[in-house]
């Protein structure tokens, strides 16, 4: 399959390097898929969209807090680096709750969310609980609608 989506994508005078199978390895560990992502989503476009939307979050200095420390603290939009942070915590904390779970009765199918400010990021396991999927978006919008089951 492999050779042939090579063909198909770089005509038919492709050159395919082999290398021994037990150096290839497919798994990448959750810090590998964290670094991907973050070195390739776009977060100079969500900070563009942000500053054009003025979506500003709060700025807090400490970790308790109530509603009324919420409506009196400063408030701006984030910086790139702010958003990475942001994202970066979405990301652990997904997975944090998809390493919770035992995994026994756990179908891979079953994703693991965390979002906050406009980030979602989902997270699924394999079928032997490895983290083997992440994924990161920057939500303006969404809506969902299911059936209701009738008796």
């Amino acid at each position: 399959m492999r050779k042939w989506l090579a063909k198909v994508l770089l005509g038919k005078d492709y050159k395919i390097l082999e290398t021994p199978s037990h150096n290839k390895s497919r798994f990448k560990n959750k810090y590998q898929m964290i670094k991907e992502i973050i070195d390739n989503f776009n977060f100079d476009k969500v900070h563009y969209v942000m500053t054009e939307l003025n979506w500003e979050w709060v700025q807090l200095e400490k970790e308790a807090y109530t509603f009324e420390d919420i409506e009196n603290a400063p408030k701006r939009v984030p910086t790139v680096e702010e958003l990475k942070m942001a994202a970066i915590n979405r990301m652990e904390s997904a997975i944090e709750e998809a390493e919770k779970v035992e995994h026994k009765g756990i179908d891979e199918s079953c994703p693991f969310t965390s979002a906050s400010g406009g980030f979602k990021t989902t997270v699924f396991k394999d079928k032997k609980g490895r983290i083997s999927w992440i994924e990161l978006q920057f939500v303006l919008t969404d809506w969902e609608s299911a059936y209701d089951e009738i008796d």
